[in-house]
C-alpha cells in the first residue's frame, strides 16, 4: 500500500462519507480479504460463490467475519479508528447539516451520491468477477470512472493507477 499524509487521511474518509461506504476499517480489510481469497468461497465478493445479486446489493461487511491479520495497520492509524467509531454518528450528522442548509442539498449532496456509489460498488463486484477470476469490463469502467479495470488492479493492487494503456479512462 502507499503513504500518505494524516491530514490527507482525515480529508479523504471525510470526503468518503458522502459516498457512505462504511469505515475504512471494515471496507478495507474486507478487500484485503477479498485479494486473499479470490474466486474461493471465502472471498465476499465472489457473484459465482455467492450469487449475482447477493454481490451486487451487498455491503461491504454483511455477515463477514474479518480475521484480525486484515486488520493489521488499519487500527493502528487513528483516524481509522475514530471514523469506525464515530461512523453512524458522524452520518447523521452530515445529513441533519446538509439537510438544515436545504433539503435539495441533502437529496444531491448525499442521497444521491450514495446511491450512485452504491451501484458502482455492485458494477465492480458482480460484473469483473467471472466465472471465478477477474476481467476488466468497458462498460462498469465509464460507469464507474475507472474502477472497471478490476483485472489490472488485481495484477497490480499496490498501483493507484490502474489503467494499462494511454486510453484508459482511469481517474485514479
Amino acid at each position: 500500500s502507499f503513504e500518505v499524509k494524516d491530514w490527507y487521511r482525515w480529508v479523504s474518509q471525510s470526503l468518503a462519507l458522502f459516498a457512505n461506504p462504511g469505515p475504512v476499517l471494515t471496507w478495507a480489510s474486507v478487500h484485503r480479504m477479498h485479494h486473499a481469497y479470490n474466486g474461493t468461497e471465502l472471498d465476499p465478493h465472489s457473484p459465482n460463490k455467492k450469487g449475482f445479486w447477493k454481490v451486487y446489493c451487498s455491503r461491504w461487511s454483511d455477515g463477514i467475519r474479518i480475521k484480525r491479520k486484515f486488520l493489521r495497520g488499519l487500527i493502528d492509524d487513528s483516524s481509522v479508528v475514530f471514523f469506525h467509531r464515530y461512523y453512524f454518528k458522524l452520518m447523521m450528522i452530515l445529513a441533519l447539516v446538509l439537510f438544515i442548509i436545504h433539503p435539495l442539498v441533502f437529496v444531491f449532496g448525499l442521497a444521491m451520491p450514495i446511491v450512485l456509489a452504491f451501484h458502482g460498488y455492485g458494477m465492480i463486484n458482480a460484473y469483473t468477477h467471472k466465472n471465478n477470476t477477474v476481467v476488466n469490463n468497458w462498460i462498469a469502467n465509464i460507469l464507474t470512472a475507472g474502477e472497471g479495470y478490476h483485472k489490472n488492479h488485481h495484477e497490480r493492487p499496490r498501483e493507484w493507477m490502474i489503467g494499462n494503456k494511454w486510453y484508459h479512462m482511469d481517474t485514479g
